[in-house]
């Protein structure tokens, strides 16, 4: 056995021993046993997950959805540039007599 080995092989080798008990340990905190379902639910869970899926409301609603709120920001980005150039200029002359 070399050094490099000693240095860093034999760190890593703990690692993966701790990370195997670790492994272990989050299987028993997190079990799956109170997602589990029958197999009639499980029948019907699918079918309705397939329906769901092939579903075409959401991409066209997407369609809609999207440019309104593309001008949206537009609009809102614009007001505020709008609302930074109209700044009077006696406010920054209050300022700098207040400093």
């Amino acid at each position: 056995m070399t050094y490099h080995d000693v240095s860093v092989g034999l760190p890593s080798l703990l690692l993966a021993c701790e990370m195997f008990l670790f492994a272990l340990l989050v299987l028993y905190a997190f079990s799956a046993s109170p997602y589990k379902m029958t197999s009639v639910a499980r029948s019907m869970g699918a079918s309705r997950a397939l329906i769901e899926a092939l579903d075409v409301r959401d991409l066209l609603s997407a369609f809609v959805r999207g440019p309104m709120r593309l001008v949206r920001s537009q609009k809102k980005a614009a007001s505020k540039d709008e609302a930074a150039r109209t700044v009077d200029r006696s406010q920054y002359e209050n300022l700098e007599m207040a400093n």
